[in-house]
């Protein structure tokens, strides 16, 4: 989607609003206020923000337990595709290589590897929506669809999904209010000028992934999803935001889907994580898992939960709120999404990722 259209109807989208508060609501201020660009003016300008590379790759990789040969083979195949979207997209031959920026991603999709019901998925806030580059289309994921706030990382993420579904994407912020009104008598028609509409069919698709703009907010909480992520995120929104996150993942969410985070945020908001986990308790939701960080095995450096609803099949098994940090021991599903029954396995040499990620980019582009 180009940054002009997505200006154009996002101005129209204002002046549809009620009270004019509600757009700024939904603004992240913590991210302009740390110098984070919101918006941007040319597609180059994403360039600086698919290049920032926050080392976190050993953190991320202890919190998994270490990478197997599989999972390095999963974060091979995901950066690579990454390689081959920059150099398409961009068309410059120095291409980045955030190798930590990219190991978030992954691990999310190595969270819902264990998650076996996730056949409709919603992300809160994708970051730079590097999570469909991981998985294939025999994964099981049937739509995924993510909601963002910003014009910068919408436009970053509207440009990975299109490469990656193609025309499955669904790019809401193109859909136009419905407000002409002229030509629908058949004027346009009966004019004896050679310009006419050329005649219109309808071709259906199967949508594989939605990507709401903040203000379709609404409309993708009219859904039902078997898993919604939210990370990094919660903890930098304003209270009444945050309120209305949590009583409309509480609504859309499936009855025996999960609320899976990894990071509450920054903290450098309006409210707390206490706050923010309170919140959650409130609208119903119950943690299977809750790890903050606190340098353990399980959270090196953020804040992992796994939350359900009272109608889970697990709910149980989960606890009644966040006062403590728990574990829901002897479930499946945790010993599946956390890999706790598994061995740790030792670090992976990145030089040695990084030269075959180069390997495969450089003969797929050639082939």
């Amino acid at each position: 989607m180009d940054i002009q259209t997505y200006d154009r109807i996002e101005q129209l989208a204002r002046q549809g609003l009620e009270t004019w508060p509600l757009a700024d609501e939904f603004t992240p201020h913590v991210l302009s206020a740390g110098g984070f660009p919101l918006r941007i003016g040319g597609i180059h300008e994403l360039r600086a923000i698919y290049a920032n590379n926050q080392d976190l790759f050993r953190p991320v990789e202890k919190e998994l337990r270490g990478l197997s040969p599989e999972d390095v083979e999963d974060y091979i195949a995901g950066m690579t595709r990454f390689l081959c979207f920059y150099r398409s997209t961009f068309q410059e031959s120095r291409v980045p290589l955030p190798d930590a920026l990219m190991m978030h991603g992954c691990s999310t999709y190595l969270r819902l590897k264990g998650i076996p019901n996730r056949a409709k998925v919603l992300e809160i806030g994708p970051g730079m929506g590097s999570l469909p580059l991981f998985y294939g289309d025999q994964f099981g994921i049937e739509c995924y669809d993510q909601l963002e706030v910003t014009q910068s990382m919408y436009i970053a993420q509207s440009l990975i999904g299109r490469y990656r579904f193609g025309h499955r994407f669904a790019q809401l912020a193109m859909e136009l209010p419905n407000i002409t009104r002229v030509g629908s008598h058949g004027l346009a028609t009966v004019s004896a000028s050679k310009h006419r509409p050329a005649p219109l069919i309808e071709i259906s698709t199967e949508v594989r992934s939605r990507h709401y703009p903040w203000w379709r907010v609404d409309d993708a909480f009219e859904n039902r999803y078997d898993v919604i992520i939210a990370n990094h995120c919660l903890a930098e929104m304003k209270a009444s935001v945050m309120m209305y996150y949590a009583k409309a993942m509480a609504r859309c969410l499936s009855d025996d889907g999960v609320l899976l985070i990894q990071g509450l945020g920054s903290q450098r908001g309006e409210i707390s994580k206490v706050q923010v986990v309170k919140m959650l308790s409130s609208v119903g939701f119950r943690p299977l898992i809750f790890a903050p960080a606190t340098k353990t095995q399980l959270s090196q450096f953020s804040d992992n939960i796994l939350a359900v609803k009272g109608t889970h099949p697990l709910a149980e098994s989960a606890a009644t709120d966040f006062s403590e940090p728990f574990i829901a021991n002897r479930t499946s599903l945790i010993a599946d999404v956390y890999r706790t029954g598994r061995n740790i396995y030792p670090e992976v040499n990145r030089s040695e990722i990084v030269e075959e990620v180069v390997r495969r980019t450089r003969q797929q582009l050639s082939s």
